[in-house]
């Protein structure tokens, strides 16, 4: 394997960790989304709580979803 195979399978590697990183800072700020639509359902009534706290929901599933997928992107390389 030549030096710059290697340099680029690191470089590779830092740039999924990288993401990973702000996939992870992402889903906490999906955390906070959700307690101020909690928050704000339960201050103002407006008559589709419902659907807010449902798109609420939505956003974090799928940011767990993406999370979980560049996870699994750096434990099992082949697998994408």
């Amino acid at each position: 394997m030549s030096n710059t195979t290697v340099l680029e399978n690191y470089a590779l590697l830092a740039i999924k960790f990288g993401i990973s990183f702000f996939l992870l800072v992402y889903l906490i700020f999906a955390i906070v989304v959700i307690r101020q639509v909690k928050v704000m359902t339960s201050t103002l009534k407006v008559g589709f709580e419902l659907q807010l706290k449902t798109l609420a929901y939505i956003h974090f599933a799928f940011t767990l979803f993406v999370l979980v997928i560049s996870v699994l992107s750096l434990i099992i390389p082949s697998l994408f």
